[in-house]
């Protein structure tokens, strides 16, 4: 098994093989802009090619399917986020902050008001499995 140190050595032999066999038509058939392609030099040469990049991701692309959700869902990640600021002690500006972020659209302050309201009021009273 070979250490990094010597794997590095047996691939630039190869690269030099390599660079020996062509020609100056070969490498302008390589080139783009005034750089060799490596890429292709790579699987000329044998070498492992790094793992594509993963898709980039647009918070705008994402905005857009979470605006596709139901009313209902929308509904509940409301709730959600009014229990998490009543317990935690966050302002109602902060629910609708969260919201929008999420799905592009603002609340009116009422909406958020009502959800906050809603949210103290569970918290307050007591749950079926909860004690007094």
């Amino acid at each position: 098994m070979l250490n990094g140190k010597q794997k590095g050595d047996a691939n630039i032999e190869v690269l030099k093989q390599w660079i020996a066999s062509k020609t100056d038509e070969d490498f302008r058939q390589i080139e783009f802009k005034g750089k060799l392609k490596r890429k292709e030099i790579a699987v000329e040469c044998g070498f492992a090619l790094p793992p594509p990049p993963p898709p980039r991701v647009m918070v705008r692309d994402l905005v857009e399917v979470f605006a596709r959700e139901p009313a209902d869902v929308k509904a509940e990640y409301l709730a959600r986020m009014a229990r998490t600021a009543v317990e935690k002690g966050y302002k109602p500006g902060w629910v609708g902050f969260k919201y929008q972020a999420k799905y592009g659209a603002r609340l009116s302050r009422g909406a958020v008001d009502r959800a906050i309201e809603q949210a103290r009021s569970e918290a307050s009273c007591p749950g079926p499995n909860q004690q007094a």
